[in-house]
């Protein structure tokens, strides 16, 4: 319950453990099927992320080949009257089949998006393209109630980036995980009231700090 407080992001494995459990109504879902291959479900073509909150738009599509050598395993989903369809899985002519992603605001104060994907399914490298960047990044934006810890982007791909807040200051960093060299990359976080960046430091190739006049701050 403290968990559904908070902003929560479920895959559908997940949602089906907490409506066994009871929580159906806290996570904004009637009911919701065990995960099954996606092709056994009819021929669901794409995912079309069509809620413009969401920074999604009418006649965007996700690619549905998900796996690399299996298919993805996907569940249906029935969510609440309340709860707001993000997304939803269309077959080959664009027919919106299946409810793909919801985003409810539950009584306990928590705000939760399911995904109608069971996510150990799912190859990492199809899955991660651009636009579902900027769909997570939306996701887990209104998940944080626009107080997101750090968000990156950037001209390029694959980042694992970090935040580490000390006493006196903030580190911040990202291992650019692909072979690719990134011309710039953008640091966007949330700060204390009345913080700001009196001085930015990078560490340079010989492990010191200095100051670096291409870094700006706003």
């Amino acid at each position: 319950r403290d968990m559904l407080r908070r902003g929560v992001l479920l895959d559908a494995v997940a949602a089906n453990v907490l409506v066994e459990r009871g929580f159906g109504r806290a996570i904004g879902l009637r009911s919701v099927t065990a995960p099954t291959n996606q092709y056994d479900m009819g021929p669901l073509g794409a995912e079309e992320f069509h809620d413009a909150a969401f920074g999604g738009a009418a006649q965007t599509y996700l690619t549905m080949t998900l796996g690399a050598d299996r298919e993805a395993r996907v569940s249906v989903l029935h969510p609440l009257s309340s709860a707001r369809v993000v997304s939803h899985l269309v077959d080959p002519d664009a027919r919106r089949m299946l409810p793909c992603m919801t985003a409810f605001e539950n009584r306990l104060g928590g705000r939760v998006v399911v995904m109608a994907t069971d996510q150990s399914s799912i190859d990492a490298v199809s899955y991660h393209r651009p636009l579902r960047t900027m769909q997570m990044q939306n996701i887990t934006n209104w998940l944080a109630r626009g107080k997101l810890s750090l968000r990156v982007t950037g001209d390029g791909a694959w980042p694992l980036a970090f935040r580490k807040d000390c006493d006196d200051h903030v580190v911040l960093g990202f291992f650019n995980l692909s072979l690719d060299d990134w011309a710039g990359v953008n640091f966007d976080l949330d700060a204390a009231a009345g913080q700001h960046a009196r001085t930015v430091q990078v560490l340079d190739g010989s492990g010191r700090w200095r100051k670096e006049a291409s870094v700006t701050t706003r």
